[in-house]
């Protein structure tokens, strides 16, 4: 369920944002989550359990020769892959599906590591 995000004002509420954000909590992007729910899930929850996470997953995109290349990289669990698309948003709708179906076809990145880190805890 995704959140209203609270404006920025101040040290305090840059410090709230620096601490939350080690927490992987999502953004607030309704649409986005609604039309592509496997793709939102992946790109904002990089929990790995309760209180380990690891570096967000990113989505990439660039032209390659007419199609769109859609990518998605996870630097933390050291593995990408990439597929092409006619159409950008036929590119996402695909990415969604091959995620849900866990055909994606991820890769190994044998020259990274594993990388996961324990949620900070607020201090008082």
């Amino acid at each position: 369920m995704a959140r209203e995000q609270e404006p920025l004002n101040g040290v305090a509420a840059l410090y709230k944002a620096r601490l939350l954000a080690g927490q992987g909590i999502a953004p607030c992007d309704q649409q986005f989550e609604e039309r592509w729910p496997h793709l939102f899930s992946l790109l904002s929850n990089n929990k790995v359990s309760r209180d380990k996470f690891t570096l967000p997953v990113r989505l990439g995109v660039y032209n390659a020769c007419g199609d769109w290349c859609l990518s998605l990289s996870a630097p933390g669990l050291a593995m990408y892959g990439e597929q092409l698309y006619k159409t950008f948003l036929e590119g996402l709708d695909g990415l969604t599906a091959a995620i849900a179906a866990q055909t994606f076809p991820w890769k190994p990145n044998p020259a990274r590591a594993l990388k996961v880190k324990e949620i900070e805890k607020p201090k008082s």
